[in-house]
């Protein structure tokens, strides 16, 4: 049986109901999800052997108005098998109910199935939801008439839940363990499996509840019944509080996707990271003297790792730890009622400026721009010219979709209902506040108090110093539009604030903690790019920015970027620093950040300080999206089996997409290069594909995490390679451990820097028993060559020198090849680097000839040879790097190449091909 036993959506719920997920009182909130759950039918038009498991809801309904019966019964099973004892005192049940017009108050009776059953021939306690029915159910009297039900002495009853007066949808409960106390029945528990069962406690007419299963949404608060419990804050396996057996899970687990806080999941968004490791490290407090770490041994881990939940994760369905406030309930209910009631309403779209409008001529000056507080820049489909404002009517929106800028610089005094800059798709507008001006959005019957920036079409919202735009609603920049904030500027919302897609957010920068910000009332939701002006002001090591403060803070910007030049060593750095009452900022720095060299011939990963300040660490990883890490214990030279750093770091799950290790202690100060050992596999991946893509994070226990800068040395790459020597003699190369067939390529330069008299074609080298036919229009900008009898294979090792074409200046070349049997050319590498050694040349006389044969022959088994392209133990691809180079020497470009022909066009169709399907298919990309 598999157990999917926590999701955030139990967080959502109870913190809607005013119980939050992390509370002051240490105790986080963990939510049980449903082993198996489905709904009991006995009445007309579903009858007692129905079957209703796999629906995404579970219907609760008891009704009977003399002709016609309903009787609903949600039937629900956890196991609790990996749930302390201890906690059981906390357990409650929580869910939601929705789409249904017969909801309402009501009081439901919770049953538990008894762990030894008397009636024969039922389901069973480990029942299947797709085949259990009222008819086989344990815990019922199956033999009950149609339109009647009844619980046999299987079933016990516990308590009741109260479910809310408000007709609002979803609509989320939760019991309490007053009216429902579950500890007794979970300690009788002896087989791990615990099934509820739901009735409305008297028959209730119209009522009817949909409440949602474990195959149903699990968005916009929706989601299945949990069982809760509350664990202490930091403690992942809810025994012996938090302690080093905690760390060992998230360990073992790290940066990979898991379906339970039992899995180290400690913030919920499923997915073991740094955030995990500094919830646990915030609530450590065993001591580290006199114990012996070495039990912590990651173990190894399934190699995948689903990063796409990591995005998906952080918005509103991820409730972090947050103090627990009495009025959460009433807050949740305010703003559940003016989503629901907008429904019931119209919103009047104002446009300012708008070219239908019957303002003829439009208030000076001419052209799109204008004055935000003039009401002949308005016109609405009424033909009124009226200022927007929220209160009139049901609310009225503003539209600046005209192409202009509609500037604010006074108080008005009238006020939209929302925001709409740039929402249709085609139009673009602009909002700018300026010094002195106010615009305060609300929330009117029908609308949001809200700002969209873009949508469909392309927005820009700017506040100036001395500005101010505070909204209720959402503050949302979409896809290709910006925000700016200007010092002295104020931007803010009650609300949360959105940066989706490749969206724009500017910071003019003028001093030290002298910048602009936005601020958000609940979350602020990061993505697309950030770009800080500085102008004129240059920075000092120590400045920082706060940039945005929230109650909490999802995601990353995508880029970052400044008009600075920065450093080879220097990032942009980013904190959540801990602003009080509940607010979190997040702070950027400009720091000098440790440097990961990676070796691709190597595969050594070497960490790296070039620069002369202090940097502190308490974790580190080095992730692989694509695998190219190494797996095997021996190529990683871990800080534990170093001993580099200290003496209290643990290893994380060592996989081909994860590597790295957590400190128990205080952070780590760090000092000289740090090699991690050959943990690198640059042939890994999928041969010409996109084969460097390792990322180096650290953290430190303030919870700031850098991102490192991954530098790579060497020529090894998983394509064939142009390696271009400062000499200008220019490599085709094959560095892969793949054989590669080809019949064509091409070499090109926006910027004319190829010297056509330099270029030793294949053609003119005669490497092969083939006929490579070069194009009639190769110039500057291109050089192109074709197989015209077959095609050329290229193996392990292969290099040919293609002469001094590259004339220097600007490093733009581009190369492709076509390989045999495929209409589009793959794109190669390209690499500005010293070309060292002849390949196959294992005893270094600057030939390759039948002596390198013997030293092949006398050295197999050995770790490596001279010249040998890195291929690790001599052996058989050593072999078909001396065939493959056989008769090179450093004097000579020409190499050997093994060919082979195959059916080829009449002759007429390879005239064609020489004069004119060469120059259509140059760039195939």
């Amino acid at each position: 049986m598999t157990c999917r036993p926590y999701i955030n959506l139990a967080a959502f719920t109870l913190a809607l109901l005013g119980i939050s997920f992390g509370s002051a009182s240490g105790q986080d909130l963990f939510g049980l999800a449903p082993d198996a759950d489905t709904w009991l039918s006995n009445g007309a038009g579903s009858g007692p052997t129905a079957t209703h498991g796999g629906e995404s809801i579970m219907q609760l309904r008891w009704y009977d108005d003399g002709s016609t019966t309903r009787i609903r019964i949600p039937y629900i099973r956890y196991d609790i098998s990996q749930i302390n004892p201890d906690l059981f005192s906390t357990a409650t049940l929580s869910g939601t109910f929705r789409d249904s017009g017969k909801d309402g108050p009501g009081s439901w009776q919770v049953w538990g199935l008894n762990d030894t059953l008397t009636a024969a021939g039922t389901a069973g306690v480990d029942w299947d939801e797709l085949t259990v029915s009222y008819s086989n159910a344990a815990g019922m009297d199956n033999a009950a008439a149609v339109g009647t039900f009844g619980f046999s002495s299987d079933a016990t009853q516990l308590g009741t839940i109260a479910v809310d007066t408000m007709d609002l949808q979803p609509l989320p409960f939760a019991s309490n363990t007053t009216d429902l106390d579950l500890s007794s029945f979970l300690a009788s528990d002896t087989d791990g499996l615990v099934t509820f069962i739901l009735m409305d406690l008297v028959e209730a007419g119209g009522k009817e509840f949909y409440i949602d299963s474990r195959t149903g949404n699990t968005s916009d608060g929706h989601g299945p019944m949990t069982l809760n419990f509350e664990f202490p804050a930091g403690d992942v396996d809810g025994f012996n509080g938090v302690d080093l057996s905690d760390l060992q899970t998230i360990a073992d687990n790290f940066r990979q996707a898991v379906d339970s806080r039992l899995d180290g999941d400690l913030d919920g968004n499923g997915f073991v990271d740094f955030d995990d490791f500094g919830l646990w490290k915030a609530n450590y407090t065993g001591s580290l003297e006199g114990v012996n770490l070495g039990f912590l041994t990651a173990v190894p881990e399934p190699s995948s790792v689903m990063l796409a939940v990591l995005g998906a994760a952080g918005g509103a369905l991820m409730v972090r730890r947050r103090n627990r406030k009495t009025s959460g309930m009433v807050a949740s209910v305010v703003l559940l009622m003016v989503t629901f009631s907008a429904t019931a309403h119209a919103q009047t779209a104002v446009r300012f400026r708008d070219a239908n409008s019957n303002v003829n001529p439009l208030p000076s000056p001419a052209g799109p721009d204008g004055d935000w507080n003039i009401d002949n820049n308005w016109w609405d489909p009424f033909d009124n010219n009226f200022i927007p404002e929220y209160s009139f009517g049901d609310g009225e929106v503003a539209y600046i979709e005209n192409g202009g800028t509609a500037y604010v610089d006074m108080d008005g005094g009238k006020y939209p209902g929302h925001i709409y800059i740039g929402r249709t798709e085609g139009t673009t507008g602009g909002v700018e506040i300026r010094s002195g001006g106010v615009m305060n959005v609300q929330a009117g019957a029908a609308t949001n108090g809200g700002v969209s920036v873009g949508e469909s079409g392309i927005g820009t919202l700017e506040v100036l110093p001395g500005g101010t735009l505070t909204a209720v609603g959402t503050i949302s920049v979409a896809d290709g539009s910006t925000a700016m904030v200007h010092p002295g500027g104020t931007l803010s919302t009650t609300g949360p604030l959105e940066f989706s897609g490749n969206s724009n957010y500017q910071v003019e920068v003028t001093g030290n903690g002298v910048n602009g910000s936005i601020s958000a009332g609940s979350a602020a939701n990061l993505g697309g790019n950030l770009y800080f002006d500085f102008g004129s002001y240059s920075p000092a090591s120590t400045d920082t920015w706060t940039i945005l403060e929230a109650d909490a803070i999802n995601g990353s910007f995508d880029s970052v970027s400044s008009n600075l030049s920065l450093a080879a060593n220097q990032k942009f750095v980013f904190s959540k620093p801990d602003l009080g009452g509940g607010r979190v900022g997040l702070r950027a720095a400009i720091e000098e950040v440790l440097v990961l060299e990676v070796n691709r011939n190597t595969g050594e990963a070497i960490v790296k300080h070039t620069g002369g300040s202090t940097i502190s660490l308490d974790g580190y990883y080095v992730g692989s999206d694509l695998g190219l890490l190494s797996n095997l214990d021996a190529d990683w030279d871990s800080l534990v089996e170093t001993g580099s750093l200290g003496a209290d770091w643990v290893e994380t799950s060592q996989t081909t997409n994860n590597i790295g290790e957590l400190k128990v202690g205080a952070d780590a100060t760090f000092g000289s290069d740090m090699s991690l050992g050959n943990i690198y596999n640059p042939v890994a991946g999928t041969f010409a594909g996109a084969n460097e893509d390792l990322e180096f994070v650290y953290r430190r226990s303030d919870g700031t995490q850098t991102a490192g800068i991954v530098q790579y040395t060497g020529s090894k790459v998983n394509n064939l390679l142009l390696q271009v020597d400062p000499s200008g003699d220019t490599y085709l190369r094959n560095p892969s451990s793949t054989t590669v067939e080809i019949d064509g390529y091409e070499i090109l330069s926006p910027d004319g820097s190829l010297v056509t008299a330099n270029w030793t074609s294949l053609a003119d080298q005669s490497v092969t028993t083939n006929a490579w036919i070069e194009a009639l229009n190769n110039s500057a900008n291109q050089l192109v060559e074709f197989d015209s009898e077959g095609f050329t294979t290229l193996a392990p090792g292969a290099a040919l020198n293609l002469g001094q074409l590259f004339a220097g200046g600007t490093q733009d070349l581009e190369f492709n090849f076509l390989l045999m049997g495929e209409d589009v050319g793959t794109a190669g590498s390209v690499l500005y680097s010293a070309y060292e050694g002849l390949l196959g040349d294992f005893n270094n006389d600057n030939t390759v000839d039948i002596a390198d044969y013997v030293v092949w022959r006398n050295n197999l088994g050995g770790a490596s040879l001279p010249n040998d392209n890195d291929l690790g133990t001599v052996g058989a691809d050593h072999y078909q790097l001396w065939k493959t180079n056989f008769g090179q020497s450093i004097a000579s470009s020409a190499g050997s190449l093994a060919a082979t022909s195959v059916p080829e066009p009449a002759t007429w169709l390879m005239v064609g091909l020489a004069f004119g399907l060469v120059v259509a298919r140059q760039r195939s990309r």
